[in-house]
């Protein structure tokens, strides 16, 4: 019980550390904020209901990155030179776990972003934390492990202190 009442306090002061990070204003679609759909309104993007809504809550850092498209046949292609693409419907981020506080992921967890107004970066050498759930997208890539674009995903070179003195206190 010790061990599980530690992680939770963990947890608790991710999640406290996370509400203090300030968000980026975006011009996506925010599901969220859309009054025809079940759950919307002020607390939907709350860290707290993101946790709760998420598949995997973790710590992670890009590994790579892989733009997807079609060529001029309309077939799906991947690579890594964006002049490849006749049309590109967006980008496979492939992270390494650091640390999981929700779920059981993978070593490496794949994240498609699609190219819309809702499309989310992950830089080299920072590490985020990662609130992953799974959305369907139009054919051909159907159902995929994602983030809300509007959500509480972020990287953390602010945050690293908070997170060693929480795991300090433990």
């Amino acid at each position: 019980m010790i061990a599980r009442s530690n992680g939770l306090r963990f947890v608790l002061g991710v999640l406290a550390c996370l509400s203090t990070v300030a968000a980026t204003p975006s011009a996506a679609f925010c599901r969220g904020w859309e009054p025809s759909l079940p759950g919307h309104g002020l607390r939907y993007y709350t860290p707290s209901n993101e946790f709760r809504r998420s598949r995997y809550v973790v710590t992670a850092a890009l590994v790579d990155t892989m733009w997807v498209g079609t060529d001029r046949q309309g077939r799906r292609i991947e690579g890594k030179d964006p002049k490849a693409f006749d049309a590109l419907d967006g980008w496979f981020y492939t992270l390494r776990i650091k640390r999981t506080l929700k779920g059981r992921p993978p070593a490496t967890i794949r994240l498609f972003s699609e190219n819309t107004t809702a499309r989310f970066e992950f830089a080299p050498r920072r590490t985020y934390l990662v609130f992953v759930d799974r959305q369907m997208f139009d054919k051909p890539y159907g159902w995929q492990l994602t983030i809300d674009s509007c959500g509480n995903t972020a990287a953390f070179p602010k945050v690293a202190t908070a997170l060693r003195r929480l795991r300090y206190r433990r």
